[in-house]
């Protein structure tokens, strides 16, 4: 049951990553304000919406990371084989993310954003790993 629960929860992060994703420009820019203005202009808190993507880009896969070791640890019973695994699949999503904005009107395939994604991979399959080895 804990590993469909996991595999479900892995499947609709990555789902949101992609349908995000597939949303032009004109569409992700607004949706970008809107958050602005509900989590930070509301409490007198300026953030560009540049800095609101780039840590959205680093929060969402280190969730999306942080699930998917919890998956591949299920299966993989060597700590370290299951963190490769998992950072190594990571980068790959990541990679094919950006690859699929290209191919989106009004936005890019950015290297930068894909360091960032991999940044917040390592911190989420981290934690996840910090939560299996205290278990």
């Amino acid at each position: 049951m804990k590993k469909a629960i996991l595999g479900v929860l892995l499947l609709s992060v990555a789902c949101l990553i992609f349908m995000n994703s597939a949303k032009n420009a004109e569409v992700s820019s607004d949706m970008s304000g809107r958050v602005i203005d509900f989590l930070f202009n509301n409490w007198g808190i300026e953030l560009s919406q540049f800095e609101v993507r780039k840590t959205a880009h680093f929060c969402i896969y280190a969730v999306l990371s942080g699930l998917l070791y919890a998956v591949i640890s299920c299966f993989i019973k060597s700590g370290k084989a299951a963190v490769t695994a998992s950072l190594i699949l990571a980068g790959l999503y990541a990679a094919t993310d950006e690859l699929h904005q290209y191919f989106v009107p009004g936005r890019s395939c950015e290297l930068r954003d894909w360091c960032i994604d991999l940044c917040g991979a390592v911190l989420g399959i981290t934690i996840a790993w910090m939560i299996k080895k205290n278990r």
